[in-house]
């Protein structure tokens, strides 16, 4: 990594390679050297596609307080195209259902101004940080929702979210605890992650399959925010 970012010095603002306290430190970090007036960031498996950011600044003012959310094509491990990802609308249940109705990272833009005002990354959390951080986002204003595809999430085996889905889980059940009173759904909170956890193992076995998509939906009825 170092080699190519030597190669690319005379192109580059600013970089470094050290160690750091995890991704979201390693990505404040790198915020607090950037110039520009609208912000994202792309991690190694993904890619922004041709056109997207002069897309984005098409529909963002870099003076407001704002984000903006775009659609995604979600990519195998050799970089085939596998699936789109679509969103019509975002409001506070997503985030409480963001199992279902999640929105892709590299899609996802906001100003200068509307970083500040967030304070950034919690760097306390180390899967779900750009859940929090966006659910930040949204109690200041709901985002620009846009229709053009703006960037690849790969899928593969090794992706940090996939390979460690238990931690995922148990982040996101805190993260849920702090922000949400309904204790009694708790329980059922814990058996549809469990049941999550299995997803990809019986996906192809209709009766559990099934079973898996009704007990989502019912846990999703049931969360009220």
């Amino acid at each position: 990594t170092k080699d190519v970012l030597k190669k690319y010095d005379p192109y580059l603002t600013y970089w470094k390679s050290e160690s750091d306290s995890g991704q979201a430190n390693a990505i404040n970090i790198g915020f607090e050297h950037a110039t520009g007036d609208i912000y994202c960031w792309l991690n190694s498996d993904d890619r922004l596609l041709p056109g997207a950011l002069k897309t984005v600044a098409s529909y963002m003012d870099s003076r407001d307080m704002s984000w903006l959310v775009g659609n995604s094509y979600s990519i195998s491990k050799a970089g085939r195209r596998l699936k789109q990802r679509k969103l019509s609308n975002i409001d506070r249940l997503t985030f409480f259902q963001y199992k279902e109705a999640w929105f892709a990272q590299p899609s996802v833009f906001w100003t200068r101004n509307m970083w500040k005002e967030v304070g950034g990354l919690d760097e306390s959390l180390d899967y779900i940080m750009d859940l929090d951080v966006f659910y930040k986002m949204y109690l200041i204003c709901p985002p620009i929702i846009i229709e053009e595809i703006l960037s690849e999430y790969r899928l593969h085996e090794n992706a940090k979210t996939t390979h460690s889905p238990n931690l995922v889980d148990f982040e996101y059940r805190n993260w849920m605890l702090n922000k949400y009173d309904q204790n009694d759904l708790i329980n059922i909170f814990d058996n549809y992650i469990t049941l999550q956890r299995f997803r990809h193992t019986v996906n192809n076995h209709p009766v559990l399959s099934k079973t898996i998509k009704f007990w989502k939906k019912y846990v999703n009825s049931n969360i009220k925010v």
